[in-house]
């Protein structure tokens, strides 16, 4: 899956570029991520804190201290902590990375998985992306330059880690449940059923909502409202949208009930959201940028 030739894959003038580092804990413990993706950027993020659950792809997975989670460019990933646990996270997202038979931005295939256990190399994994965040914390000298050499080292770690026996998913039901995400990742603004949904592919309901929460952790629904929340966040933080116009671009006629919905997921109002966001952009340690 990586090249042999780690120099022309990792360094050179079409080496990764480091976009932001974050320290989830320290930014953003108080602030949910339902569904969202990025659509030009690839993010790895290290746990070294406690255990979660994270949905990523089509797949849920439960993490802990010593994973790696890798989010390739355009995937759509959900986090929330476990009850009666603190997850605290690394996270470094980054450009530039092209690996031969994958697309840009892209670390592993779609059918691998996507959490990796550091194992007996925790400490390397941990020390190398605890470098990152306090190089571009302090903002040292030389700390872009330090950073994008870290994250080539990180990257080097995960090839050892992730070798040529990665996980993939497989079966029909799995396909279909692909089939199923894709379609609402396509259509979530639309007033989506699960009846009109499993009349796409030719399904029963009950069966239809079966699969896809065994497989993806959500059922139909709750999969389409967190795609939903998820994107209003992206719009509520890079765009002067409104709020009546961020609810209807993702779904929702009544804005009043997509700030009712909203709030519950979020856990604060989509005024408050945004601005939260607009104030963290001025210096909230989790959020340094290169």
């Amino acid at each position: 899956m990586f090249k042999n030739d780690t120099q022309n894959c990792f360094d050179g003038a079409q080496a990764p570029q480091l976009v932001f580092v974050s320290d989830v804990e320290t930014a953003y413990s108080k602030m949910a991520l339902p569904l969202h993706s990025h659509a030009h950027l690839i993010e790895i993020a290290y746990v070294y804190k406690g255990s979660g659950t994270h949905f990523i792809g089509s797949r849920s997975y439960t993490v802990r201290e010593g994973d790696i989670l890798i989010f390739n460019a355009g995937v759509v990933h959900d986090d929330s902590s476990l009850p009666d646990s603190v997850e605290g996270l690394i996270c470094l997202g980054f450009t530039g990375l092209q690996i031969d038979g994958l697309p840009e931005n892209h670390l592993i295939p779609p059918d691998a998985a996507a959490v990796v256990s550091t194992g007996e190399h925790m400490a390397e994994a941990a020390a190398l992306f605890r470098m990152v965040y306090r190089q571009m914390e302090d903002g040292r000298e030389l700390c872009e330059d330090f950073c994008n050499a870290a994250l080539r080292a990180i990257l080097l770690l995960l090839r050892q880690l992730l070798g040529s026996g990665e996980e993939r998913l497989c079966g029909k039901e799995h396909e279909l449940v692909g089939s199923i995400k894709a379609y609402i990742d396509r259509n979530y603004a639309e007033p989506l059923t699960l009846s009109g949904i499993a009349d796409v592919f030719y399904i029963n309901p009950y069966y239809a909502s079966h699969i896809f929460k065994a497989v993806t952790g959500y059922s139909p629904i709750q999969y389409i409202t967190r795609r939903r929340i998820g994107e209003a966040q992206s719009l509520l933080t890079f765009t002067s949208h409104s709020v009546t116009e961020v609810a209807a671009m993702v779904g929702y006629d009544n804005p009043n009930y997509f700030s009712t919905v909203f709030s519950k997921l979020v856990g604060m109002s989509p005024v408050k959201y945004r601005q939260s966001w607009e104030n963290s952009r001025d210096g909230l340690p989790g959020g340094a940028q290169s």
